[in-house]
């Protein structure tokens, strides 16, 4: 069963690294004490940008990892294509 993040999206940006592009989706909690936490959830090579927009409620599989005391969200390729049917 996979871990889902479910939020609002406020931006998808592009990111470049040794001449790959890849997506990034950004997500932004409130906190009950009035600071903010953002969330950045990579798109893997097999899941569209074009299958998300800007102020799109969005829930997404994810799979999650940890270095050097820093949390990384990824995008469960494999369960979110098998869920959803691709934007054309």
């Amino acid at each position: 069963m996979p871990l889902f993040f479910k939020g609002t999206i406020r931006g998808i940006r592009p990111k470049t690294y040794e001449g790959k592009t890849t997506y990034i989706l950004q997500f932004l909690e409130d906190r009950p004490d009035g600071s903010i936490d953002k969330y950045d959830i990579k798109l893997p090579d097999n899941v569209a940008p074009t299958n998300f927009d800007k102020g799109q409620e969005a829930s997404v599989p994810i799979l999650i990892s940890s270095m050097n005391g820093n949390m990384y969200y990824r995008v469960d390729g494999v369960a979110f294509n098998a869920a959803v049917p691709a934007k054309r």
